[in-house]
């Protein structure tokens, strides 16, 4: 066996029991283990830095769609009372809302509603413009808002007002309108009153009629009580005819006895 010089590395791995057998060729082993080991660093590294890219990604897609438009404040605020109703309601939001779905009803106290036109959209308002004519007192509010992803979002809150705005003239402009409206009603009461004024020509028809009877009723009387005088006259005037003819006999009689007169007189009948 030749004579292997001390030092080599030959020797060095022959006598550790860790050298390649004769005939290996050590070097080509050596840079392949190395290879290897390089690409499954690699490997590992990029599987961290393309789960790393999915988790960045994921929290990307899912931020928008968790963050839904929320309302932050609105003018006039929740519940705020003001002295005269505004002439726009507006909302803030987080997001930007779209005009698709989104809607704003403000009703007045009285009832009627407000809200006129479509809602003006802001970067991140939403403006809704009101009616001239505001009365004091109670507003409320609801609004349905739909956010830039589609999401609505709806609520309600009022607001109250201490001074009317745009409604002051025509209260004052109604208030002569009752007072003619008030001076016909007074004619038109006067015609309902003269209405019973023809009852009592009616009722005093009868007293006509009346007072034609009571005349033919005084005539009969009259009449009997000329028929009764005249009858009394006529009876009177018989009498005394009769007692002139009684006379005018005794008269004539005695006149016979004593020679002298005239014949009696037939009396009349």
């Amino acid at each position: 066996m030749p004579s292997v010089p001390s030092g080599s590395s030959l020797q060095t791995r022959a006598g550790t029991g860790t050298g390649p057998l004769a005939g290996e060729a050590m070097p080509s082993v050596r840079v392949g283990g190395a290879a290897g080991g390089h690409r499954a660093l690699h490997r590992s590294v990029l599987a961290v830095l393309v789960a790393a890219l999915v988790s960045v990604l994921g929290l990307a897609g899912a931020g928008p769609a968790a963050a839904h438009g929320e309302p932050v404040s609105t003018d006039p605020a929740d519940g705020a009372s003001v002295a005269t109703a505004p002439d726009q309601v507006t909302l803030t939001f987080t997001d930007k809302a779209i005009a698709l779905g989104t809607e704003v009803k403000v009703t007045a106290p009285d009832g009627s509603v407000v809200s006129t036109g479509d809602p003006q959209l802001g970067p991140t308002t939403v403006a809704q413009p009101l009616a001239p004519a505001r009365p004091a007192g109670t507003y409320t509010v609801v609004w349905r808002v739909t956010s830039a992803d589609g999401h609505p979002v709806s609520g309600t809150f009022p607001f109250a007002a201490t001074s009317a705005v745009g409604v002051a003239a025509p209260t004052q402009s109604a208030v002569p309108s009752q007072v003619p409206s008030a001076t016909p009603g007074a004619a038109v009461a006067s015609p309902s009153a003269a209405g019973p004024a023809p009852t009592p020509t009616a009722s005093a028809d009868p007293a006509p009629s009346a007072s034609t009877g009571r005349p033919s009723y005084w005539l009969v009387v009259g009449a009997v009580l000329v028929l009764a005088a005249a009858a009394a006259a006529l009876g009177r005037r018989r009498r005394q005819a009769l007692g002139a003819g009684t006379d005018g006999g005794a008269d004539s009689g005695t006149d016979a006895a004593r020679g002298t007169g005239t014949p009696p007189e037939q009396p009349q009948p």
